[in-house]
């Protein structure tokens, strides 16, 4: 094409003529043509939908079943790693509850010996408590029997400090 503008409105005009001479001529081939019945059209289009049909099918499978297959191997990649995860999980919970009960039967023990010691420590305070309470009282009758005897030695020294009172006055 020329760089003339009017040259351009040219070509174009010859492209629009040849153009409309070839309608023309498919238009004269298509009116000697005997155009083709209802049922023919029907069992046509029929053909045509049983083949898009199946190419749809075909196609739909195949990229259906590569994704699924794609998704399937990662959910199946996925639910082993959870398993060995959970197998590894339920074999630290079983290290765990031993440990555990381990733990508990050291800790139970351990209560059982203080609270056994504490019992015999309570036994030998109450036992040292009798004691001193037997020789706490026993001092007690021994300080009652001496204030008695000095309170009986103090009347006996008023009564003789009377008696040198009345004899010296």
């Amino acid at each position: 094409m020329s760089s003339n503008f009017m040259q351009r409105i040219a070509d174009l005009e010859a492209q629009v003529k040849s153009i409309a001479a070839e309608r023309d001529g498919l238009k004269r081939e298509l009116a000697g043509r005997q155009m083709p019945s209802a049922e023919e059209f029907a069992d046509a289009i029929g053909k045509r939908l049983v083949r898009v049909e199946q190419n749809l099918r075909e196609d739909f499978v195949g990229k259906f079943a590569g994704n699924f297959l794609l998704a399937t191997e990662t959910i199946t990649k996925r639910l082993e790693n959870i398993d060995q995860k959970q197998t590894n999980l339920e074999v630290h919970q079983k290290t765990v509850e031993t440990k555990f009960k381990n733990h508990i039967a050291q800790v139970t023990q351990a209560t059982d010996t203080g609270y056994e010691n504490q019992q015999n420590l309570l036994q030998a305070f109450l036992d040292y408590n009798k004691e001193y309470m037997a020789r706490h009282d026993q001092t007690l009758k021994a300080q009652r029997a001496t204030a008695k005897e000095c309170q009986q030695a103090s009347t006996g020294s008023r009564e003789c400090g009377e008696d040198v009172r009345r004899v010296c006055r």
